[in-house]
């Protein structure tokens, strides 16, 4: 009998399995180092990567997370958890440590690199949308040096395409609380205040939808995009979220709605030809198909004297007793 196998004997099983368990703890916090940092590739595809992507629920300023998918070993979860939700290769999750820069560009093909030594040249096609704050930029207007995320999905035959390209620049949210023909003033976190620089570059977004400068108004919230020069900051896109009211229909006309809140207050939903009405079980809606003693609920814009513009109205009759009663047991005749 060798010395080892003595030394085993001694160890008796618990003491077997208090060692076993001790190698197992040591093997995980190395495998998971191992998995922290992709392994750097300079050859790697464009069609390997990321995240495949999810329809973006951009309105409201609301975005959607993606998961990452495991690709290539060059490029193992290329993507997909940044702080730029739904995008990959921005944020220091899943592509390296410190962010992804522009290294190099060379017509369509775009080279990217981030702090710890993760590389990828991506492709862009006709198909992949560029934006910097907010608004549409051609592969022209990118430079050397940019930090970008970008987002992509995947192909019938396994390979992945460049969906879009995003270059972040800084951003401020608030409350406006003034507004002139070339700045608004928001309130944000903390009571501070900023002014915001606007210019006849300086697109609008509401919700969903494409603004103009009159959606913004005092006490409308906003996200602002834009460019920072010394204390100046320059908005490329303000994002205007939309104001929301719900209750009981209190009264109505041909234009408009009163609805009572919880609190026992009412607001006056004005509605326009921009208004999409809906009702609950209803293909086609109108006003019309709203009664008093409905519920209903109403996105749009705040006018100063607290009543809103709506843009959507959805309408919903009120449940009864009578709906939620079981049906009678049927009896028949002996």
């Amino acid at each position: 009998m060798t010395d080892v196998e003595k030394r085993v004997r001694r160890l008796g099983p618990l003491k077997l399995g208090i060692v076993a368990l001790a190698l197992v703890a040591l093997v995980v916090p190395v495998v998971a180092v191992m998995a922290a940092s992709p392994d750097p590739s300079t050859t790697a595809p464009a069609s390997s990567a990321a995240a495949s992507p999810k329809a973006s629920a951009s309105g409201d300023v609301k975005r959607d997370d993606a998961k990452p998918e495991k690709n290539d070993k060059n490029n193992k979860n290329d993507g997909g958890r940044g702080s730029l939700k739904g995008f990959g290769g921005f944020g220091g999750f899943g592509v390296g440590r410190g962010g992804v820069t522009i290294t190099a560009i060379d017509g369509a093909k775009v080279s990217l690199k981030t702090a710890d030594g993760w590389t990828r040249t991506i492709t862009v096609t006709a198909e992949t949308t560029i934006t910097k704050g907010g608004q549409a930029i051609k592969i022209g207007d990118l430079d050397v040096g940019d930090a970008v995320a970008f987002r992509q999905k995947r192909n019938d035959d396994g390979t992945y395409s460049i969906v879009a390209i995003v270059v972040p620049t800084p951003k401020a949210a608030g409350e406006v609380t003034a507004v002139t023909a070339s700045s608004l003033t928001i309130k944000g976190r903390g009571d501070t205040t900023r002014t915001i620089t606007l210019n006849g570059s300086t697109a609008y977004q509401l919700g969903k939808a494409k603004g103009a400068k009159s959606d913004v108004k005092v006490g409308s919230r906003v996200v602002v995009e834009g460019t920072v020069s010394g204390e100046t900051f320059t908005a490329l896109t303000v994002h205007v979220a939309l104001s929301t009211a719900s209750g009981e229909v209190t009264a109505k006309s041909s234009d408009s709605i009163t609805l009572k809140r919880r609190d026992g207050k009412t607001t006056v939903i004005h509605l326009s030809s921009k208004t999409q009405i809906s009702v609950r079980g209803k293909a086609a809606a109108t006003v019309a198909d709203i009664a008093v003693g409905d519920r209903a609920e109403a996105a749009g814009t705040t006018r100063a004297d607290g009543s809103l513009d709506a843009l959507r109205l959805h309408g919903r009759a009120p449940r009864t007793n009578d709906s939620r009663k079981a049906p009678a047991a049927s009896t028949t005749p002996g």
